[in-house]
């Protein structure tokens, strides 16, 4: 099993498919899991953590964000 990147004493939950990281539940929760949400993925139509957190605080911050 992996580990998440910013908890690497927890199992990992959910994995970047673009980066190929690995992250806790709670940083899905906390929306800390998609490291380039303006970027281009083509994975996109299908994650779980775009979805979950395209509207998050962070993503406002970096500005709009369009779906792929």
């Amino acid at each position: 099993m992996s580990h998440c990147l910013y908890h690497p004493d927890r199992e990992s939950f959910i994995t970047c498919y673009k980066m190929q990281i690995h992250y806790c539940q709670e940083c899905l929760d906390n929306c800390e899991a998609c490291t380039d949400p303006c970027g281009y993925c083509k994975h996109r139509t299908q994650c779980i953590i775009y979805e979950m957190c395209c509207k998050s605080e962070k993503a406002k911050r970096l500005g709009s964000i369009e779906k792929a």
